[in-house]
């Protein structure tokens, strides 16, 4: 139990907004984690195509609600699979999801996997499912059944996901992360400010959005660019995939009948303009530190007059 509790890094980054006219758009890497952290590595496609990224996952039919993942892949795959199963099946009964409720069955997938891997990891070992376990804790010792309760409770995977999408009320995005003790997954919505980044690279991202002061009905474009410069400038933390996936989610159903689609074609262009930036930030900086050192120039030159 100590290594399945034991804090990993969660690599990889992954940027989601809400701008104009209730658009989404979103960016991540390619990094893919797994095996609690013994696998760690970059992909160059992808199992299902360059087009559909391995850490952005749309939920439902229409696509209008997507999901990305950091953490091990291999447990954020698992749950996202019975989320969308789920999701599947209600929607032939006509069911139509929104994006809160999303949230929380993706909670109770979470949670369905915990108590699985939990009863296998610390009651297994003593010959008990978790029936057996609490049909007999009136006869343990409070010390070994407050334990095993803690023990179980505590399994931890340290996975983050982003869950955003449009249904009737709007444009929604959520954060959620595992938190307190025993460990739970907690959603929090971001709708008001209207930004959210996960992984490793999260706070190199959300600090672009915040010196920029962003709003989220700032137009389509400054939404894009903040998004991939986001993506480009949390690079620099150890663990942040250097390709960068593109998408947005849209009021309206596109030619394919569905909200959800991938902006990779628009990468190369984005990365020459960030290309042209950064040349220009670095003069702009240059220019300035030299004119700082004249200005201390002058006072020094003033001082000994």
């Amino acid at each position: 139990m100590k290594k399945a509790n034991q804090k990993k890094r969660v690599l990889t980054t992954c940027i989601s907004a809400i701008c104009e006219h209730g658009l989404i758009v979103g960016a991540s890497d390619r990094m893919v984690t797994a095996n609690r952290g013994e696998i760690e590595f970059e992909l160059k496609t992808t199992s299902q195509g360059d087009n559909f990224p391995l850490k952005v996952t749309p939920l439902n039919s229409s696509k209008s609600i997507a999901l990305m993942m950091a953490g091990d892949t291999s447990i954020q795959t698992e749950i996202a699979l019975e989320t969308m199963l789920a999701i599947e099946k209600s929607e032939k009964a006509g069911k139509k999801w929104s994006v809160k409720e999303a949230v929380d069955l993706y909670i109770d997938s979470y949670n369905h996997l915990k108590s699985r891997l939990a009863e296998s990891a610390v009651l297994a070992p003593l010959g008990l499912k978790r029936q057996d376990f609490i049909s007999i804790q009136n006869q343990l010792s409070d010390e070994f059944s407050k334990d095993i309760a803690a023990r179980m409770g505590d399994l931890r995977f340290g996975i983050e996901t982003i869950i955003t999408g449009i249904d009737e009320a709007g444009p929604h995005l959520y954060k959620l992360h595992e938190d307190n003790t025993p460990a739970c997954m907690c959603a929090f919505c971001c709708n008001a400010i209207g930004f959210a980044a996960i992984g490793i690279g999260a706070r190199h991202a959300e600090l672009q959005f915040m010196l920029h002061g962003y709003s989220r009905i700032v137009p389509q474009e400054e939404a894009l660019w903040l998004i991939y410069m986001a993506k480009r400038k949390s690079e620099i933390a150890a663990g942040v995939g250097k390709i960068t996936d593109l998408f947005k989610i849209s009021q309206r159903k596109n030619s394919r009948g569905d909200q959800f689609e991938f902006l990779n074609p628009q990468v190369p262009r984005l990365a020459d303009i960030f290309a042209a930036f950064e040349k220009k930030e670095a003069a702009a900086f240059e220019e300035a530190q030299k004119a700082v050192k004249s200005f201390l120039e002058e006072l020094k030159a003033k001082g000994s007059q």
